[in-house]
């Protein structure tokens, strides 16, 4: 095509949009929302990508987390005041898994009871987690002041412990609340160390079994096994429930590559 017919086209192109301006502005803004709503459902698209992405990060994209889920409840003989259940994960769980699958990179064990925390005469219901050292950097749990526990306050059973501000307030206290004793069934634990205030998300703390309600406090697994054990009494009106649960939390660390192979372990263990 020459120049001149190039040159022809476009100017019958600039007469035409002159003799219909409605006509030629409607066109233009359709093309405009048109472009806007695909620019705008990709925008959309990639932010609930980004989100989903953030929140699988949370846990851990190489992680399984396994947990022991109470029984629905049943019914309580009228004559007795006290019973225990026992349910959940079990010591042997754990070494089946690192039994069965070689690949595992890393395996955390949690022991989680709900007992009561004493600070004087200040009294708080709290969860309190027994975890490995890793199980911190693991989920994220920054501490703010003070230090986290290590492998050798797990190995040497030290009776310290994690809190969070909120549990902090609680307490009202108006001296440092690092370095004081507070008691958990009856033994005395340090606070070494005060948690960032970032709270779970909701999704988060249902999968790492966390109701969200008591206060979470953390332990040395090792000196939580020692010291509380594995039995949670739940005090009501007139009664008394005791529940023993041996592991609350398993979380079974695999290379990116292997993580779908749990699947089949789980099942044979819990038909």
């Amino acid at each position: 095509m020459s120049v001149e017919r190039v040159l022809e086209v476009l100017g019958q192109g600039l007469r035409g949009l002159r003799r219909n301006k409605l006509r030629s502005f409607l066109t233009m803004l359709g093309m405009i929302f048109g472009v806007g709503s695909v620019i705008t459902m990709l925008a959309v698209g990639a932010g609930a990508r980004a989100e989903i992405l953030e929140r699988i990060g949370e846990l851990g994209v190489r992680n399984i987390i396994v947990n022991s889920i109470k029984p629905p409840e049943e019914t309580k003989p009228q004559s007795q005041d006290q019973w225990i259940i026992r349910y959940g994960l079990t010591f042997k769980d754990a070494d089946y898994i690192l039994e069965t699958v070689p690949t595992v990179a890393n395996l955390l064990r949690v022991n989680r009871v709900t007992q009561r925390a004493w600070y004087g005469s200040r009294r708080i219901e709290a969860s309190v987690l027994g975890v490995q050292p890793a199980h911190l950097s693991m989920f994220g749990l920054q501490v703010g002041r003070g230090r986290p526990f290590n492998a050798i306050d797990d190995a040497a059973r030290a009776k310290v412990c994690l809190v969070r501000p909120g549990f902090i307030e609680q307490l009202e206290t108006v001296t440092d609340p690092l370095g004081q004793w507070i008691y958990i069934g009856g033994n005395p634990y340090q606070i070494i160390g005060i948690l960032e205030d970032d709270e779970f998300r909701s999704h988060t703390a249902k999968a790492l079994n966390l109701d969200g309600v008591a206060q979470e406090i953390y332990l040395p697994y090792a000196t939580s096994m020692s010291t509380l054990g594995t039995t949670t009494i739940i005090r009501r009106s007139g009664s008394r429930e005791y529940s023993n649960v041996e592991l609350d939390q398993i979380v079974v660390i695999y290379p990116a590559r292997r993580a779908a192979a749990m699947n089949p372990i789980t099942a044979l263990r819990h038909e």
